[in-house]
């Protein structure tokens, strides 16, 4: 089939169902007209069937090694979650999709929303370089203090110094409401 077709609403109802209750979506049958005749012994006809026979009601998506799950259409790879949002609202996301608890492969519609790229920074899970265990307080090895920055919109905001990193912990969270963060922003 041709890798170029742009897809739509219509074409991926067709293709797949989606059940945002578990965010799953699963391979329909595939009707004959989506297959190439291959030979004379094998028929588009034929070729629907070997596809239906092997792939019909299984889960379509794979997990990607970042963690996001992806589906092959027509030879080309999409992210199941901007493929349940097509499914569900008939157009791709002109921005990024979020996903609201941090669990990229959880493609639950409640899950799920569209928001610009600034919007989801303010929604990220936490460092794994961190060592502090608060996302923008670390350690300055020559002031011997706990430092607290918060960086937003391009900018770094300088939030002190102290001795006690809970201090800054509390300031940060306090930014964080101020700038209108996510109430997830920061988790593990």
């Amino acid at each position: 089939m041709n890798k170029d077709i742009k897809l739509t609403q219509e074409i991926v109802r067709e293709l797949l169902d989606y059940d945002p209750e578990t965010g799953l979506l699963f391979w329909k049958e595939r009707h004959h007209k989506w297959f190439k005749n291959t030979s004379a012994k094998y028929s588009n006809i034929r070729n629907a069937a070997i596809w239906n026979n092997k792939y019909k009601g299984k889960e379509a998506s794979t997990k990607h090694k970042n963690g996001y799950k992806v589906i092959s259409i027509f030879k080309k790879r999409y992210y199941s979650h901007r493929l349940a949002w097509l499914y569900i609202f008939g157009n791709f996301p002109l921005h990024v999709i979020d996903h609201i608890n941090g669990i990229v492969d959880d493609n639950r519609l409640e899950n799920l929303r569209e928001v610009t790229n600034q919007e989801n920074h303010v929604n990220m899970k936490r460092d794994s370089r961190n060592k502090s265990g608060i996302t923008g307080v670390t350690w300055d090895t020559e002031k011997n203090k706990w430092i607290g920055n918060i960086f937003y919109k391009g900018k770094n905001i300088f939030l002190g110094y102290s001795e006690d990193k809970q201090i800054l912990a509390e300031k940060r969270k306090q930014e964080e409401q101020r700038l209108g963060f996510h109430i997830n922003h920061g988790r593990e």
